[in-house]
């Protein structure tokens, strides 16, 4: 189990694009073989959506870089205890920073394209189509896999979060129970001393 769930992290983005294509696959031969247009359909509406009328695609890719952005932060402030920290080797420390790099670059270049769109796409008609698909797969794919280790890194510092204020709770508690002892200590041996001194008075 353990090694199929490394193998679809590490091909994870290839995956994606061969699912991808067999899908566009699918609805080229649906098209070809039966009267139902669903290829270019598919191909208006992605048009629509990624060059037309893009706005909302480059809004979700800013908001993917302010993401990115955050867990750049984050990986640089991790401290000994994190989740991040506790990655077994330097490949997989890379493998994150690399998936949040691809994710971050693909991002970025979509929100930088979108104000060339036009003229790119006047120049390389359904080449530039193409080339906006990828980018997508790969904001998406690395979206995922990062969702993954945003996933896991909430669980796990979370629960040390969780742990650190149960035992610091618990430390305050014992704290105020030994300051409790020691007050009703020495306020035992103060009454203790001053019974002493008054037997001592009433012995002279």
């Amino acid at each position: 189990m353990k090694k199929l769930i490394r193998f679809f992290e590490q091909n994870f983005l290839i995956i994606i694009f061969c699912v991808s294509f067999f899908l566009l696959l699918v609805l080229y031969l649906l098209q070809l073989f039966t009267s139902m247009n669903v290829f270019n359909d598919f191909v208006i509406g992605f048009e629509s959506i990624a060059i037309i009328e893009n706005g909302n695609l480059v809004t979700i890719s800013t908001v993917i870089i302010g993401i990115y952005f955050s867990l750049y932060t984050y990986i640089l402030s991790v401290d000994s205890d994190s989740f991040i920290s506790n990655l077994k080797n330097y490949k997989e420390f890379s493998s994150l920073i690399s998936m949040v790099n691809r994710g971050f670059v693909s991002s970025f270049s979509l929100v930088l394209l979108s104000f060339l769109n036009d003229w790119l796409y006047g120049i390389m008609n359904n080449f530039y189509l193409v080339l906006i698909g990828i980018l997508i797969i790969i904001i998406f794919g690395s979206l995922l896999q990062i969702s993954i280790y945003y996933w896991l890194i909430f669980k796990y510092d979370f629960k040390k979060k969780y742990n650190q204020i149960k035992q610091q709770n618990v430390s305050e508690y014992e704290e105020i129970i030994l300051k409790s002892d020691l007050k009703n200590f020495l306020e035992k041996e103060k009454l203790k001393e001053q019974q002493d001194k008054y037997n001592e008075n009433n012995d002279i």
